[in-house]
């Protein structure tokens, strides 16, 4: 699996990790979360922080230009993340840390 990580510089980073899969009788195969990001995502943890940072005084469309990114990721990014929040502010008890990685 390959994840996008913040830029290095002008450098773009990548983690390119293997991710072991688990076998579980109910509920089939699975891949093991990762600590640098949530599940099902391709960008890492801190990449998304700084996506929402430069979205609080910049357009999705000039975030996706500065980080070489597709506007369409960046938007749904944002809703994912703002319908997080509001789902953590609401007390739901979604996984969204490290070691929950995303979405119940």
């Amino acid at each position: 699996m390959v994840w996008r990580h913040r830029n290095l510089n002008s450098l773009i980073c990548e983690i390119t990790a293997w991710a072991p899969r688990t076998k579980c009788p109910e509920h089939g195969v699975h891949r093991c979360p990762v600590p640098w990001a949530r599940k099902g995502s391709s960008l890492t943890l801190a990449m998304e922080d700084e996506i929402m940072r430069m979205l609080e005084t910049r357009l999705a469309e000039h975030v996706a230009r500065a980080l070489d990114l597709n506007n369409m990721r960046i938007g749904r990014l944002a809703r994912y993340r703002r319908a997080a929040g509001a789902d953590n502010a609401a007390g739901s008890d979604r996984e969204t840390g490290p070691a929950g990685s995303g979405k119940a």
